[in-house]
């Protein structure tokens, strides 16, 4: 609706523009349904000033306009909210469950240096850039190939499988990284896809609903070791921590989705049929934002004036897009200009031979296998790969 080039912006402020904007929304007849936005603590105060309450105990998402009467929900982007757990994990690198079993990083670690060192990667993407992040900080695709269901199944194969001593007791890791990876998954769901990443529809939210029950409970319970001012460490909940933003942004999204689904699908008899909360994100302005900066030579802050006109660009190139449907002319076939693609024969045809064909005979008297060794050592590591390669390759067809 529009963009306010200031510094910054009180918590009060933003709730009145919101307000604002919430009004002018409904004078054209369309309906607000969620509110997305990042972290910051200004935006946090801002959702309190729009009646939520974000206490992890009794937490209260819905913003209810006071001039319509409509209701909305409050979302922290999930992608964000990811990134940041993942700094929190890198960090303190040891969390405790609501059991006392410690999610510690150096699995991860471990299972890294086992990965590199054997030249083998158990079906997952663990590469140096998702331990040592802190250089792609907001990239999350690196955030969201660390918490995976591959990362969490090699570490308990590791455990299980090939009983090494690096991975006893990895098995809270494991179940911590499969439920944030879960729990994504369905805050970033989409139509046509599988298990959880599949849109919320009345077939599987009952399922989705367990999963994120279950992540509510989990994440409410988690402890960390955090220094205090006297440098002396004591255990505290996640949530109570400094860096607690990522985790009550989930419990959030939790919360809304599950109000959200039932407001627009169940409670709705002219509804929808499924909803992709992937629609909630930020993915979209990001990539609006990725384009404004290609045009201004990639400046994370262009002037109010570069700005303004880069926006004007790209409303009309949006414009000329939209409209070239209904242009005087269209296109009748594909013509493909100064290209040239002639066919394998032309090309053999048209080149001259280094050898002949003919002369290719084999010798059936010299054995070729003289120099090759016989046996070829594996670790257990580096069997088990080989012997899931193979099955695998068996699978395929002819």
């Amino acid at each position: 609706m529009g963009y306010f080039l200031v510094k910054g912006t009180s918590a009060k402020l933003k709730a009145q523009l919101v307000t604002k904007a919430f009004e002018l929304v409904n004078e054209t007849g369309v309906e607000i349904k969620a509110l997305t936005c990042d972290g910051a603590r200004a935006n946090l105060a801002m959702a309190a000033e729009l009646g939520c309450c974000l206490d992890s105990n009794k937490l209260q998402t819905t913003i209810i306009d006071s001039t319509t009467g409509q209701r909305a929900y409050f979302f922290l982007d999930p992608s964000h909210m990811l990134k940041l757990i993942r700094n929190t994990f890198g960090d303190y690198k040891c969390f405790f469950d609501g059991d006392g079993n410690k999610i510690q990083w150096l699995y991860i670690e471990a299972l890294h240096r086992i990965q590199e060192e054997e030249l083998f990667f158990m079906a997952n993407k663990l590469r140096a850039n998702h331990i040592y992040f802190k250089t792609k900080i907001m990239n999350v695709r690196l955030a969201a190939q660390l918490f995976s269901k591959s990362v969490a199944d090699a570490l308990i194969f590791c455990q299980n499988e090939l009983d090494l001593p690096d991975f006893n007791g990895v098995s809270a890791t494991a179940k911590f990284i499969l439920l944030i990876n879960d729990v994504f998954d369905i805050l970033d769901s989409r139509s046509r896809q599988k298990r959880l990443k599949r849109a919320l529809n009345a077939e599987n939210f009952e399922i989705a609903f367990q999963k994120l029950d279950e992540a509510k409970t989990v994440l409410t319970r988690l402890c960390a070791c955090v220094k205090k001012h006297n440098n002396e460490s004591s255990k505290i909940p996640l949530l109570q921590s400094p860096r607690y933003t990522g985790f009550l942004g989930f419990l959030i999204c939790i919360e809304s989705a599950k109000s959200l689904f039932q407001d627009l699908v169940q409670d709705n008899d002219n509804g929808l049929n499924y909803m992709p909360l992937h629609r909630i994100s930020q993915d979209h302005i990001e990539l609006f934002f990725s384009n404004v900066r290609s045009h201004g030579g990639y400046s994370d802050n262009p002037t109010a004036q570069k700005f303004e006109a880069i926006y004007k660009k790209l409303l009309i190139n949006t414009e000329m897009t939209l409209t070239a449907k209904g242009a005087y002319c269209i296109s009748l076939e594909k013509i493909e200009i100064l290209n040239c693609s002639p066919s394998v024969e032309k090309i053999n045809s048209t080149i001259v031979r280094e050898y002949n064909d003919t002369c290719n005979e084999r010798n059936d008297d010299v054995d070729f296998t003289d120099d090759i060794e016989s046996q070829i050592f594996l670790s257990p590591f580096g069997e088990k790969v080989v012997e899931y390669i193979a099955g695998q390759t068996s699978k395929l067809e002819p």
